[in-house]
């Protein structure tokens, strides 16, 4: 008897040991997932009568960092067309036949797909050149059989956006050709073109961790709603002009709003490459790139140069989450200038960080409010702003 009892706990001791590996809750919220887009597509996707002379005027959405770098090395505009894309320059130089442009399509087209093939799954993957000829073939003998182009408009009564199906609406456009065209509303298709679990977390009711804002207006609705709050409790005279650090900026929503607030410029550090290449989306599409950069960044294993200077650094509930939050006082002390700008973790107070408070840095630690923890539980106002400021050595 006693055997089997060490059996059994052994047993179950090896499926606690396992479920952190199988991560069960994140595998019921995918399946969750799939079957609420599919419930919400059947419901809310629509095809709409898009006539083919309006095709080269949509808007491009899936940018990722390397195809944002791309566009605004090649375009120079950060308003990216149907028109100004790879995509069409090659369709158009293959329907016209002209041989020197249909190789200077292909180089344009092959140095994009170079920029594309820096994948992270955050967006459609591209076609090859033999891929677009023969969808090319396939859509001007049969346009009413080519999968539907999908778009969305950000905010309601907005532009037009492609998010799948930039080929397809590109070599349509081209051949003057109609073909059919779905239209998303944005939460939908965010949903259906974004990771899960990293962007969305688990057990949070499908809502991304903070507002989604273009325009300064909210797009879809977060666990948060306090980005413009909390940047507001700043003092305008540290933002104005300043160069910022946005350690773990997440899909940089208070990266892209602080330039509202005064900021000169501002660079993003995150550690997730799908993260990066949304925060550079929203970037471009809201016209601060390249004022507004992100990058993938490893605080706990990754150094800034002592070249890399900013006057002002945030530091938004990131600390408990290192394994090195030391690392955090080095920036401080060899890369921020002027300010820190620290958000604490719900139910945390000054001497949960008095080791860097007290690191002799800084002259002051100054608090600038409280705010949720979540929409959930808008009663706990637990998370603490404060104020650094930077002691200048004489």
């Amino acid at each position: 008897m006693d055997t089997l009892r060490k059996k059994i706990k052994r047993i179950k001791k090896n499926i606690r040991r396992r479920l952190p590996e199988t991560k069960p809750v994140a595998f019921i919220t995918k399946i969750r997932w799939g079957r609420e887009l599919a419930l919400r597509k059947s419901r809310e996707a629509q095809l709409i009568a898009l006539p083919p002379d309006e095709y080269s005027k949509l808007r491009f959405y899936q940018f990722k960092k390397a195809t944002a770098e791309f566009f605004f090395q090649h375009i120079g505009r950060t308003d990216i067309k149907v028109s100004d894309t790879p995509h069409y320059r090659l369709a158009q130089a293959l329907i016209e036949g002209n041989a020197s442009e249909i190789e200077a399509g292909k180089r344009f087209y092959e140095a994009y797909l170079a920029a594309a093939s820096q994948t992270t799954g955050s967006a459609p993957s591209e076609p090859s050149v033999e891929e677009l000829k023969r969808e090319l073939h396939n859509l001007r003998e049969h346009p009413h059989k080519a999968a539907p182009v999908v778009v969305t408009q950000i905010l309601p009564g907005g532009e037009f956006f492609v998010v799948e199906g930039n080929h397809r609406i590109a070599i349509a456009s081209a051949l003057e050709q109609e073909i059919p065209v779905e239209l998303w509303p944005f939460e939908l298709a965010f949903m259906k073109f974004s990771p899960v679990i990293e962007y969305y977390g688990t057990r949070h009711n499908n809502r991304p961790y903070s507002n989604i804002y273009f325009n300064q207006k909210v797009a879809i609705p977060g666990r948060r709603e306090d980005i413009i709050e909390r940047l507001s409790m700043i003092p305008r005279e540290v933002l104005n002009g300043a160069k910022v650090l946005d350690i773990a900026s997440n899909f940089g929503m208070s990266s892209i709003l602080v330039r509202s607030f005064g900021a000169a410029s501002v660079q993003g550090l995150e550690i997730s490459s799908s993260m990066v290449d949304f925060a550079s989306r929203f970037s471009m599409l809201e016209g601060v790139y390249p004022d507004v950069k992100f990058r993938q960044f490893n605080i706990d294993k990754d150094f800034l140069g002592d070249e890399e200077r900013f006057d002002v650094g945030f530091m938004f509930s990131i600390y408990a989450h290192l394994s090195k939050p030391q690392h955090l006082t080095r920036i401080a002390e060899r890369n921020i200038g002027k300010y820190i700008v620290f958000e604490s973790h719900p139910g945390h107070t000054y001497d949960t960080y008095k080791s860097f408070f007290d690191s002799g840095l800084f002259s002051s630690v100054e608090e600038l409010g409280r705010l949720i923890r979540s929409v959930f539980k808008p009663e706990e106002k637990s998370r603490i702003l404060w104020l650094c400021t930077k002691a200048q050595s004489d």
